[in-house]
């Protein structure tokens, strides 16, 4: 159930705010129950931590290992 996906990723958040898969997948499943105002702002949330990873450590952000 979709609804319950959105209050599992919830709590994820509480505890890592800047999750990135845990963001866009929140924006996605939101995204497929049509709640596209919300959708695009949980994506710009996911843009948002992406940038900030990126400032942070962007060389070592895509490494393995």
């Amino acid at each position: 159930m979709k609804i319950g996906a959105i209050a599992i990723y919830d709590t994820a958040l509480k505890f890592a705010p800047n999750d990135l898969k845990t963001l866009k997948r929140k924006g996605f499943a939101l995204e497929k129950l049509s709640e596209l105002q919300l959708s695009q702002q949980q994506y710009t949330e996911a843009i948002k931590a992406l940038k900030q990873a990126i400032a942070i450590d962007g060389k070592n952000l895509f490494r393995d290992g």
